[in-house]
Order: structure tokens, then C-alpha cells, then sequence
């Protein structure tokens, strides 16, 4: 009987720790960026990261910024996003693994304000897709998870804040693709000195991005930003439609 409970113990143990490891993955690799091929300030040297556009990537702390948050959110790398009236860019990898059907996913990403911008984007998001964007006309709004600050934008105070959200998976989805999804980024742009001369630009550093299996306490597609020293607009939820799959 002792040997039996013993065996009971160690089995549920183990199923414990191994669900916990599941729930702990990160399956976007590299998503620290640390991990580079070369030096050079080019996202597709932080394998296996793939640009959608001349996306930017940083090895170390740049010398002339005048931030408050200087270089990477943690470690010393880090890419940028640029976005004008008629140009943007996305960053997209493939993850560790294929997501699976029904199952909850939480990503999160950490984005930061350039110390150069003069204008700032009001919506951010990230595609969770089976093919990319090479693969459709327009990603699929039900696999968007898109934050929208309808009042403000996303500032920040030119620090590092949060852009966290829940995702029921379809199945079968193999990659994310992080960047503005309005139809019209001219649209998506605010001033952040309506003064200023010039044409508008808004640059986004990017660092730790992660995707992990959760078990959530609801079905709930929720996309929130969630930042440090940034306590204005500190929680936004949009798009809690529930995705059947």
C-alpha cells in the first residue's frame, strides 16, 4: 500500500512539474534578441527573427540617447520599429511550437518611445498566424491582438511599459508578427509637439517578447497595456470577443 502511494505521489509530481514547465515556455525564440549571427544593425542577424521592412537592431546602448530608459529593457539587445504616414514595419518570427486547438496563450512584449520622435502611434499589436504575412492580403482581425489608446497614444514617457494580451488559438498557428495593424497609419499617428515642423515619425524599441500556455480563469481575448512608471492609461482592454476557433 506504501509503495502504491508512493507511486501515486511521484506521478502526480511529476505531471505537476512537467505542467509547469509547459505553462513556463516561451515559444518565441530569441525573444530577448541576445542571440545574434553578426554585428550588425540588421534584425535578421538576431536568428531567427525575419524583418518586414528595414527594421533596426540594437547591440548596445546608443551613446546620443538622451532618454530617461536608455538601451534594452534587460540585456544589451533590442530592435526598433519606424513608422511614418506612408511607411511601417513589422518583426515576425516562428515559434518553438505549433500552438494547439482551444489552448489559452499569453503574449507579452516590452516597447519603448525613441528619444527622436515626434509623433507617437495610438494602437500596437501582434498577428499569431500559420503562415505570416507573406501569407495573407491583411491579417485576420479575430488573430490580432491589438491595443488601442483612443484618448492618448502609446508614450510612455519614453520609458519601457508592457503590451500584454490573451489568445485562444485556432490551431495550428506557427508564428507572430509584432507591429501597427491600422489600415491607415497616417490615421494612427499623434503629434507629440503639434508645433514642431516636419514630416511625423514614430520609433518603437522592442525587447522581451514571450508567448506562454496559461490557464486562464476565462475564455476571454483580453489586450492590455500594462506599464512601469507610466500609470495614466496603465490598463487598456479591447476586443473581449470570445475566439471559438
Amino acid at each position: 500500500m506504501l509503495r502504491f502511494l508512493s507511486i501515486t505521489f511521484l506521478t502526480i509530481f511529476f505531471a505537476t512539474v512537467s505542467a509547469q514547465t509547459l505553462i513556463d515556455k516561451n515559444l518565441v525564440p530569441n525573444g530577448s534578441f541576445e542571440n545574434f549571427r553578426k554585428k550588425k544593425n540588421d534584425l535578421k542577424s538576431a536568428i531567427p527573427w525575419v524583418p518586414h521592412g528595414s527594421v533596426d537592431y540594437y547591440q548596445t546602448t546608443l551613446k546620443n540617447d538622451v532618454g530617461t530608459c536608455k538601451g534594452a529593457h534587460t540585456g544589451d539587445c533590442c530592435a526598433g520599429l519606424r513608422y511614418q504616414k506612408k511607411y511601417k514595419e513589422f518583426m515576425e518570427v516562428k515559434l518553438s511550437e505549433t500552438l494547439k486547438r482551444g489552448n489559452i496563450y499569453q503574449f507579452e512584449c516590452y516597447i519603448r518611445l525613441a528619444f527622436w520622435s515626434n509623433a507617437m502611434l495610438k494602437s500596437f499589436g501582434v498577428y499569431v498566424s500559420k503562415g505570416g504575412m507573406k501569407a495573407v492580403n491583411f491579417p485576420e482581425k479575430e488573430c490580432v491582438l491589438d491595443t488601442v489608446a483612443a484618448k492618448t497614444s502609446l508614450n510612455g514617457d519614453f520609458c519601457w511599459f508592457k503590451f500584454k494580451g490573451n489568445y485562444k488559438a485556432s490551431g495550428g498557428e506557427k508564428f507572430i508578427t509584432i507591429g501597427n495593424f491600422s489600415p491607415n497609419v497616417k490615421n494612427d499617428m499623434v503629434k507629440i509637439n503639434l508645433k514642431s515642423p516636419g514630416f511625423k515619425e514614430a520609433y518603437y524599441f522592442v525587447d522581451d517578447v514571450s508567448l506562454k500556455w496559461i490557464k486562464p480563469k476565462d475564455d476571454f481575448k483580453t489586450v492590455y497595456v500594462d506599464s512601469i512608471g507610466y500609470e495614466k492609461d496603465s490598463v487598456l482592454q479591447v476586443n473581449k470577443n470570445v475566439q471559438t476557433g
